[in-house]
């Protein structure tokens, strides 16, 4: 697949890059792939929940001319925890904990939303999304925060975010059944800032658009 997103949360420069992604699951509830490594607990209600061993990708001060100054910040291992409660036929409330970014490691971040399918015939979908993400003031300083050092490299002024809600995203997708192995995915998505991270020197953008296209094979 391939992708076409902001550069980072608030930026306005975008990319487009290649989306490689594989994926397998295990009947034992283990599953491995481009979102990580877990374990999905054995549930018969409703209610699923998991672990998940992730990556965060960081950020580098050259992907964007308004970073300049505000230096890396390094790729980590996350750990987290999801959890989806099937609410109706086709609706679901999902979240999910990540912790462990930023240089510090100490990052921490909540995201919490529903997700709904419906059926278009008996080779299509359609699927939308509502999110919202909570993160903690190491979090928001590793993406949003400004201190001393990188105020004198970049010329920001001093800033320091506080815990609270980073943004809000919404999104729209297709799906369409090529074969019954093969399908086509298309999405768009909305997010826009909130809070403190909206308020950042280095954000040039509060709201951002982004389009994802997928062909999806499943043996």
């Amino acid at each position: 697949g391939a992708a076409r997103a902001p550069v980072y949360l608030g930026s306005d420069e975008s990319e487009t890059r290649a989306l490689p992604f594989a994926r397998a699951v295990w009947s034992n509830g283990w599953f491995a792939g481009f979102d990580g490594v877990g374990y999905t607990f054995p549930s018969t209600s409703p209610l699923r929940y998991g672990l998940r061993l992730s990556i965060d990708p960081g950020r580098d001060e050259e992907d964007a001319l308004a970073l300049a100054g505000m230096g890396d910040i390094e790729t980590r291992p996350e750990m987290g925890a999801f959890v989806s409660y099937s609410l109706l036929p086709g609706l679901q409330g999902v979240g999910h904990l990540r912790l462990g970014s930023g240089n510090d490691r100490d990052g921490a971040l909540a995201e919490m939303g529903i997700r709904a399918m419906r059926p278009l015939g008996a080779r299509q979908q359609l699927l939308a999304g509502i999110s919202v993400t909570w993160a903690n003031q190491a979090a928001m300083q590793s993406r949003y925060g400004v201190d001393a050092v990188q105020s004198a490299a970049s010329g920001y002024r001093i800033y320091s975010p506080g815990a609270g809600l980073q943004d809000v995203e919404l999104s729209l997708g297709w799906g369409y059944a090529l074969t019954p192995a093969a399908r086509v995915r298309f999405s768009l998505s909305a997010s826009g800032l909130l809070g403190d991270a909206r308020d950042s020197p280095i954000v040039r953008r509060s709201r951002n658009n982004s389009a994802m296209l997928l062909l999806e094979y499943r043996p």
